[in-house]
């Protein structure tokens, strides 16, 4: 019963309430109603004429009901100002707030919904909300899209500086001018006039609000009815009158004014009926408008609600999907997915989880279509279109049954800067083994080489004794080449270990390879090819030749034996100049100008999972007794110490190849090669204080020396040489001293022995290093060294050679 009267009442006011609607409005049904540019929603054309969306919908519900519209145009504010005086009936596009609803009645269903966007000018910069923070942003004075935006800053912690214009136009100059970085309107609006400005639009929009007809509280309301009646039929029907007019409006490539037509519609009713409907719509009125209020507040925060979502998803700095759990299929996708996957929008919405992952991280994206809950996938690896691979941490939580919202971390450079980590790590500590293998070499080398020069030295002064023609002459002889042997291979463990001394020169790298070919020739045998390359315009190098020596001899009998029956060696030098990003990829190289020396060859290669150990002492693949494994750690130590590096290319069955890199020398003569070469003489009674602190060496060296002809005066501590030095009474022709002695070291021993004696001259003599006197092993000019275990004719040698030459040099001193 109570239903059916209600009903009732509702369509009794909707037949009588134009009569009410004509009689509020006064005489002559004439309703002033408010407008301001807002394209295409309201604007004037040329001629003042209201133009546009909504006064198109007044001018023909004012047709149907027949009521007389008179458009005032002015600003916003002006437009809200009169109707709150009652200057004018109806205001047009006015969006609902708390504030105003204290003021103004509204109509029930709203004419549009407007989206807030920000505009800018094309080269800002501006991409995203977070970009306009401590920057000026332009908005419309008393307009809900600068309260809007205020608000959404706010939330997202933005800080803008806001500054107020009166109107749209204003908001747009003041942009132009480079007053502001940015200005807020509405986006039917904004898109139709930036170009106008040189404005374009940028990515930002926010807040989407419905706009409504208003008029002065407690005025008008059934106005306001009669627009509802309308909007709310009319918006049923797809094909009706409003959307016929919004499809026309929002289309911006059209421009024209829009002449309404009027019809009159006269309605009649009796006076009885006229005032019950009168009650009855302002009651009904009163309650749409307390509910219309309460719709609109929760649609506002609905909508809010949305667009910090939206926000949150496009601006999220992590790769987001929303993926179809059946198919696979990518349904939604923000910019960070976009740059993760090297896809637009439009291009993952086209594509499934298996066209852009490999096979095993596909296989483990689906597992989530058999899970319920959240799911950690760890890394999956996302194939871009440029070939280029990106490593994600991806998690997928089901939305539903029918898609899942995935999250995915970009972690490629995280996982490129640990594996760059972990090689150089290996490569450290390959090359620690390598020195700490190198030290140990060469203390064992340093005290074999003491043993090696006491056998050395007494069986040569025992075949000096015997006689060649002695029956055991032949056996002292073997003694003599057994020891010289074991001395090479302590020679070659201090190359490795970089410890052996040496005397560089300024060399033409093609000159002494080009001397060395005829020898090499023999050594590989007639079945090999060998092919010598020189380079064009090749720099000098500083090296001592007889480890170039050393170096080719090696590397040519390591690929002799590398090669089955025939084949080619190939030796090859050329210029590089090395950059910081060669470097960066060879762990120990340095950039510089350098001379490459490369040995090639075609033989069985190396396999990759022993390269890592082919520069250790002793070690080998050769058959027992047909290799040292001294041969490459020589190199090794050779090009080490002469501040050059090293590297091997091999492939099983298709060769090897060893490139040297030594350094460009800037000078182009050695001052040491002006030097002639001293001739070993027979001694000339001269007195030679000798220090040795090992007392086997000791006396074997002053009976070496003795039988030579010397006068020595034999030390066994640097205390005692100085002593010794000190009481004699005659000239000291010569000091020969070990370099490693437990009270003080042969140059600070040199330096004393010459305050007494200044004219004296010096030979140094070690089996280990010659650091003390050398700077990493390289002899300075003047500095004359004997290399232990040594040979009396070696020893005869030195001894003229340090005799005929200039007092001790200062760099000892």
């Amino acid at each position: 019963m109570v239903r059916c009267t209600i009903l009732t009442l509702i369509l009794f006011v909707a037949l009588v309430s134009p009569v009410v609607a004509s009689h509020e409005i006064g005489h002559g049904g004439k309703v002033k109603i408010g407008f301001f540019s807002l394209e295409p929603i309201s604007f004037p054309g040329e001629n003042g004429e209201a133009l546009g969306f909504s006064p198109d919908l007044l001018k023909k519900i004012a047709e149907l009901e027949d009521w007389q519209p008179i458009f005032i145009h002015g600003s916003w504010g002006e437009g809200i100002d009169r109707l709150e005086a009652g200057e004018i009936d109806l205001m047009v596009n006015v969006a609902y707030t708390e504030e105003r609803a204290k003021n103004l009645d509204y109509n029930y269903e709203p004419s549009m919904q407007l989206w807030g966007q920000v505009f800018t000018t094309p080269n800002s910069g501006i991409k995203s909300i977070t970009d306009l923070d401590g920057q000026k942003v332009a908005v419309q004075r008393r307009g809900i899209n600068g309260r809007n935006f205020v608000k959404t800053t706010t939330d997202l912690g933005v800080n803008c500086e806001i500054v107020t214009y009166e109107n749209l136009v204003e908001v747009f100059e003041a942009v132009k001018a480079g007053e502001v970085v940015a200005g807020v309107s509405p986006q039917h609006y904004g898109l139709l006039n930036a170009s106008k400005y040189g404005l374009v639009p940028s990515s930002i929009q926010f807040s989407p609000f419905p706009i409504y007809f208003a008029v002065k509280k407690g005025l008008h309301s059934g106005l306001l009815s009669q627009i509802d009646s309308y909007l709310i039929r009319w918006k049923e029907d797809k094909d009706s009158y409003y959307y016929q007019r919004l499809n026309y409006w929002m289309d911006t490539q059209r421009r024209g004014s829009i002449i309404p037509r009027w019809v009159v519609f006269v309605v009649g009713g009796c006076i009885i009926a006229l005032l019950l409907s009168y009650i009855l719509n302002r009651t009904l009125q009163n309650k749409i408008i307390q509910r219309t209020s309460e719709l609109s507040e929760q649609k506002r925060k609905l909508e809010e609600s949305e667009a910090k979502l939206r926000l949150l998803f496009s601006e999220s700095t992590d790769a987001v999907f929303i993926i179809d759990r059946g198919t696979g299929k990518y349904i939604d996708a923000n910019r960070a997915a976009e740059e993760l996957t090297g896809r637009s929008h439009d291009e993952l919405r086209k594509l499934k989880t298996s066209d852009i992952t490999p096979v095993d991280s596909t296989e483990r994206i689906e597992t989530l279509n058999k899970e319920s809950g959240s799911v950690d996938l760890g890394e999956v690896v996302y194939l871009r279109p440029d070939g280029v691979e990106r490593i994600a941490l991806l998690s997928a939580i089901p939305i539903n049954e029918n898609l899942s919202y995935g999250l995915a971390r970009d972690i490629t450079v995280r996982k490129r800067a640990e594996e760059e980590r972990i090689k150089l790590e290996t490569q450290l500590q390959q090359a620690h083994k390598m020195e700490a293998i190198g030290t140990l070499a060469g203390g064992v080398a340093h005290d074999f080489n003491n043993m090696l020069g006491v056998i050395l030295g007494y069986a040569q002064l025992a075949m000096r004794k015997v006689g060649p023609d002695a029956p055991l002459y032949a056996n002292l002889d073997e003694i003599r080449k057994a020891a010289e042997r074991s001395a090479d291979l302590t020679r070659q463990l201090l190359a490795f270990a970089r410890k052996q001394t040496v005397a560089p020169k300024v060399l033409d790298l093609n000159e002494t390879v080009n001397g060395m070919i005829n020898m090499l020739r023999r050594l590989i045998g007639e079945d090999l090819d060998l092919v010598w390359r020189p380079g064009r315009n090749l720099s000098s190098v500083f090296i001592d030749p007889s480890q170039v020596d050393q170096i080719l001899t090696n590397l040519c009998v390591n690929a002799r034996d590398a090669i089955a029956d025939t084949g080619k060696i190939t030796i090859e030098t050329a210029s590089v100049s090395l950059d910081d990003t060669y470097c960066a990829d060879h762990a120990g190289f340095l950039p510089g100008e350098f001379v490459i020396l490369a040995v090639s060859d075609d033989g069985c290669g190396i396999d990759a999972n022993i390269l890592d150990h082919i520069f250790e002492p002793f070690f080998s693949t050769k058959e027992m007794g047909k290799g040292t494994g001294l041969g490459l750690a020589t190199v090794y130590g050779i090009v080490k110490q002469n501040n050059g590096f090293i590297n091997v290319y091999s492939e099983l069955d298709h060769g090897t190849t060893f490139k040297i890199y030594l350094p460009q020398h800037a000078a182009e003569t050695d001052p040491r090669s002006e030097q002639e070469q001293i001739p070993v003489t027979a001694a000339g009674g001269e007195t030679i204080l000798l220090v040795e602190d090992e007392p086997a060496i000791l006396e074997m060296t002053t009976i070496m020396l003795e039988e030579m002809g010397y006068a020595v005066l034999a030390a066994g501590s640097p205390g005692a040489a100085i002593g010794l030095a000190r009481e004699h009474l005659g000239r000291i022709d010569l000091l020969i001293t070990d370099v490693v002695m437990p009270e003080m070291n042969g140059r600070d021993l040199a330096g004393n022995i010459m305050a007494m004696h200044p004219d004296i001259r010096g030979l140094f003599m070690s089996g280990y290093t010659a650091n003390v006197i050398a700077h990493h092993g390289v002899l300075n000019p003047g500095v004359h060294f004997l290399q232990k275990p040594f040979s009396m004719k070696d020893m005869a040698s030195k001894i003229r050679e340090a005799l005929k030459s200039g007092k001790l040099p200062k760099v000892i001193s």
